[in-house]
């Protein structure tokens, strides 16, 4: 299980009857849409898809806002979302976070899904 957390996937962008599964947070809240209006997320997916066997199960998270911006609120919500729900092998995360104020929030969520995967 792999867990991609970007702006989203464009499924268009794929072959038809690829099964992509996904959904979007906002608000501390689940959204069925997760389409990518920036293209970073299927892109990643697409590195992703290309890399996996036949078998591998790829789920997208969406975090980007509509102005294509991610709150830390949104990351922590989305990992721990991630540790309550799933046991992934992977999770990427291709996103530039600079200077955080929940940074040991982060650290301690991060540190726990690596123990859990191992």
């Amino acid at each position: 299980k792999v867990i991609i957390i970007d702006s989203g996937v464009r499924i268009d962008r794929f072959p038809s009857g690829l099964t992509i599964s996904g959904f979007q947070i906002q608000n501390k809240e689940l959204h069925d849409s997760f389409n990518d209006e920036y293209g970073h997320g299927t892109a990643i997916f697409g590195i992703g898809y290309e890399g996996c066997d036949e078998f591998a199960d790829i789920l997208n998270i969406k975090i980007f806002d509509h102005e294509g911006e991610i709150e830390e609120e949104a990351l922590l919500y989305a990992l721990n979302y991630i540790d309550q729900y799933f046991s992934p092998d992977r999770i990427n995360l291709s996103l530039g976070i600079v200077v955080s104020e929940l940074q040991d929030e982060l650290y301690a969520v991060c540190d726990k899904l690596a123990k859990k995967a191992r």
